[in-house]
């Protein structure tokens, strides 16, 4: 990302020098808290700042991406009764009433819908807590549900496929008991359309510079762009080349670099031309 931001800011540089006067304006956003709430864009968009269209410089290795799958957190509580670990005839095990409700989480899975881009839904477990102690019998076990999302999913949709699936257990199993799934914290999916004429522009600016057709896809991980579609700017998501995302040794192709540099100089000047 700080790839991306030194290209974008290479790019304001380039086109002051150019001595060409736009007849729109060059914004850069160097936000913050994308890896957790995306509070910095959400700061920008609350004070009102909005665009035609947007490029996130996510490092996309130079493919032009246009859409992403949202996500949704969901916290599941299957409740029991805390006891003595002596006392079975008073205790329920709520740890072990959760693995009913895995189950079937695991055969809904394979039923999730699927998008023609983006593909099939996904969802995973991302913590499970219960218990105070060994010789306890836990009163309580929280799962965090993970939903990978598509556009025809939605908060209200994944809550009630959770509640129907709980109280089928509930008829199924006598004693297993639940408070109602909750949404803890949820995020948009991001698609814009690819014959969408941003998309296409920048399509053309960036075969221009590289001198062939990047290729046009969807990415696997979520990013700010979802943000700024919700609002109504078609963004897509273009960056520079490297390797090492998130380890301890980070790094991108200053070659790319230059590269993104043309194509974000070359986008900025044709669109707002």
């Amino acid at each position: 990302m700080k790839g991306g931001l030194a290209a974008a800011l290479a790019t304001l540089s380039a086109t002051k020098a150019s001595g060409k006067v736009l007849r729109g304006d060059v914004i850069v956003a160097a936000v913050s808290d994308e890896e957790d709430a995306s509070q910095g864009t959400q700061d920008v968009l609350a004070a009102g700042w909005r665009a035609d269209a947007a490029v996130v410089a996510e490092p996309t290795m130079g493919a032009i991406a246009t859409a992403h799958k949202g996500f949704v957190w969901v916290d599941v509580d299957i409740l029991g009764v805390a006891a003595h670990g002596s006392n079975p005839a008073t205790g329920v095990d709520a740890i072990l009433h959760a693995g009913w409700f895995l189950r079937a989480l695991e055969q809904y899975q394979e039923q999730l819908p699927v998008d023609n881009l983006l593909g099939q839904a996904s969802l995973h477990c991302g913590l499970i807590q219960g218990g105070e102690e060994p010789s306890s019998y836990p009163g309580k076990c929280t799962i965090t549900v993970e939903f990978r999302t598509i556009p025809s999913q939605t908060e209200a949709s994944i809550l009630r496929d959770l509640s129907v699936m709980l109280g089928q257990i509930s008829r199924d199993n006598t004693g297993f008991l639940y408070a109602e799934p909750r949404v803890t914290m949820s995020r948009p999916t991001q698609k814009v359309a690819t014959d969408h004429p941003f998309v296409e522009k920048a399509i053309s600016c960036a075969s221009a510079v590289f001198g062939t057709k990047p290729v046009v896809q969807s990415v696997p991980f979520w990013c700010d762009a979802a943000l700024l579609g919700e609002v109504g700017i078609p963004s897509v998501v273009l960056g520079p080349a490297g390797a090492g995302l998130h380890s301890k040794e980070e790094w991108v192709e200053v070659q790319s670099l230059q590269q993104m540099e043309e194509v974000y100089t070359k986008l900025a000047q044709e669109f707002c031309s």
